[in-house]
């Protein structure tokens, strides 16, 4: 679940457990735009918690930051760039993970690499790959005699890359094509693979690109099931609901009737005394792992009492 805490400045907080009792995760995302002109750069504040219950660790990390590129001419596209830092509080193990920022060829686009350390800061593991295909991991010895030989190749390749740009007059940087053309950066001898996206689901184009996942988060409920969920869950979205469905102007009409309803409800709460907001599923503390300040959840949403969730669908 996920509740907008705050609207101004706009922050989010957000819970998952297992149903096996396997796992916990909450976290929070404060994001903040800088605006570049041709491109728009989203530092995302706050901090993610996911506790492993049967191994009894917790682990903390911060969020790495996004571009979103050509948003106002072109093809839009993202990437995710800067270093993030793991803690696994329970052995005091540690990961560096880097994002590559994307060069005018394309080649570092959505690649990351980093070391894992013991409490000593002695490293103990590489993890390289690209986060949105396939990560791995491997000695790190090997994996930097592997990085020494690649670069004079990288080098001279980027000479000629160099050459190639300023004879053709290429496009800028915002205008890359998203092409890996580094080989062999998976078939490091010895290297484990940690984790691999599943295979999209056929016609996934046309799809909005949905995982498996992602279309079952919004999956069609029955009269009862439905009863069950808070009023403000968004499941009760029938805009949504008909974008999926490909109906285009039924999904207009029904964003149109739900802004206007929500006009009416703010010009009214502006005729009553105000109230001070109050969020319903998580309150303020310190995350009990790190001591930061956190937005924890108060475990009271399944207790099912939605009466002081408002009426916004």
């Amino acid at each position: 679940m996920l509740e907008q805490i705050s609207h101004h400045p706009p922050i989010s907080a957000l819970y998952a457990e297992s149903t096996r009792g396997l796992w916990k995760v909450h976290g929070t995302i404060y994001p903040k735009l800088k605006f570049w002109g041709k491109s728009i750069e989203v530092l995302p504040k706050g901090q993610m918690t996911v506790v492993l219950l049967k191994q009894n660790e917790a682990y903390t990390w911060n969020h790495a930051n996004y571009i979103v590129h050509n948003i106002i001419i072109g093809t839009m596209w993202m990437e995710r760039i800067g270093s993030i830092e793991i803690c696994n509080h329970a052995t005091k193990y540690r990961a560096q993970l880097n994002f590559k920022s994307s060069s005018w060829t394309g080649k570092s686009l959505n690649r990351l690499d980093g070391f894992i350390y013991d409490e000593k800061k002695q490293k103990l593991a590489a993890v390289y790959g690209r986060w949105n295909e396939a990560v791995y991991t491997i000695d790190p010895k090997t994996y930097e005699e592997y990085q020494a030989q690649l670069k004079p190749k990288e080098q001279e390749k980027q000479k000629r890359d160099i050459k190639r740009k300023n004879s053709a007059n290429a496009a800028s940087s915002d205008s890359v094509e998203h092409e890996d053309t580094t080989p062999g950066i998976y078939q490091i001898p010895d290297a484990k693979l940690l984790w691999q996206q599943d295979p999209r689901p056929e016609r996934t184009e046309e799809n909005h690109f949905f995982s498996y996942f992602t279309m079952l988060l919004n999956e069609q409920l029955t009269a009862d099931e439905r009863a069950q969920l808070a009023p403000t869950d968004s499941r009760h979205r029938q805009d949504i609901r008909k974008m999926e469905m490909g109906d285009w102007d039924g999904a207009a009409d029904a964003k149109a009737i739900l802004e206007e309803k929500q006009r009416i409800a703010r010009k009214l709460s502006k005729s009553k005394k105000p109230e001070k907001w109050q969020p319903r599923w998580f309150r303020e503390g310190s995350n009990p792992h790190n001591g930061v300040e956190d937005w924890l959840y108060t475990e009271c949403y399944w207790e099912r009492d939605f009466g002081r969730c408002p009426d916004i669908f």
